[in-house]
């Protein structure tokens, strides 16, 4: 190899070696043009240099809105006469309760919630429920035993509501109508379970629009009980159309009065939706639908939780 030619070796080789270290020796070299540097990009997002760069963050930016849109919309829940069910409620003070089921009714529809975790309050009056079936739960008791659905309505350790949600087509008065028929069909023979009715309805009447107005659909009564405490809560269509994952209940409820009663209002009201199948429920369906229902919330809202029970 003559001088010249070792020189031109030299040459060549420190080129190279200086385009490796550049590109971090990954790029391929074709003589003394560096192939990637030089080629026109195959890409169309990548054209353009900035403005390239520009439109990848567009889309990135796009991508992470329609993540949080998606996160925040709401959940989709159960229907019950063509109404949808929040799967869970959400109150002030953070407590939570998950949707047992529900049954169409003639001004609407009505839920059943339960306390969202075992360890939020005592359970041990529903312990001896978990695990079984649907139709175990469904079934008769022994004599003098009660079922789930009593002692969910009764024990005042538990926290659980009731929602009522107007269908938009019945007014306020069809919902205090069909209430008073539940509750009527148990306590037609006692006249202090009568007049705590009377007591429950007339708060009802107090919280809620005028009788003839028509709420909006998915207007809704909660009622919620804990203890010797009722709460009666009006929230609107629009109010509703706001909220998101969970179901927000608004604050300003009326409370129930314990003492202008002559009982305890809230095991009545159960009772009157939940409570053993009376003559008058058994000519309307939609009762034992919403024990049906119920019965599955609750095998499913307790397996979730056993270990914890």
């Amino acid at each position: 190899m003559t001088k010249e030619e070792r020189e031109k070796f030299k040459r060549e080789e420190a080129h190279a070696d200086a385009q490796a270290k550049r590109h971090g020796g990954l790029l391929a070299v074709d003589g003394e043009m560096d192939t990637l540097l030089d080629k026109g990009s195959t890409t169309p997002l990548m054209a353009g240099g900035a403005g390239g760069l520009l439109r990848v963050s567009a889309l990135f930016v796009v991508a992470i809105m329609l993540m949080i849109k998606r996160s925040l919309a709401p959940s989709s829940g159960p229907h019950y006469g063509g109404l949808e069910f929040p799967a869970e409620v959400k109150f002030s003070d953070g407590q939570f309760q998950t949707l047992l089921g529900g049954s169409g009714a003639t001004a609407g529809a009505v839920g059943v919630y339960l306390q969202h975790v075992p360890a939020d309050g005592d359970w041990g009056v529903l312990s001896r429920y978990v695990g079984l079936s649907p139709a175990e739960l469904l079934a008769p008791q022994p004599e003098g035993q009660l079922d789930v659905f009593v002692q969910i309505g009764h024990a005042n350790t538990l926290t659980r509501s009731l929602l009522f949600m107007f269908d938009g087509s019945a007014s306020v008065k069809d919902m205090l109508d069909e209430i008073k028929k539940h509750i009527d069909g148990i306590s037609s023979e006692a006249d202090s379970a009568t007049r705590a009715g009377e007591t429950f309805l007339a708060v009802v009447d107090a919280a809620t629009p005028p009788p003839d107005e028509v709420p909006g659909r998915t207007a809704r009564i909660y009622v919620t009980c804990h203890g010797e405490e009722m709460m009666v809560t009006y929230a609107t269509a629009h109010a509703v159309q706001v909220m998101r994952k969970s179901s927000h209940v608004p604050t300003g409820g009326m409370a129930v009065p314990s003492t202008a009663s002559d009982g305890p209002v809230c095991p009545l009201l159960f009772d009157a939706y939940l409570g053993v199948v009376t003559e008058l429920q058994s000519e309307d369906l939609r009762a034992t639908d919403l024990r049906a229902t119920v019965a599955d919330g609750f095998r499913a809202h307790t397996g979730v939780f056993k270990d914890e029970m």
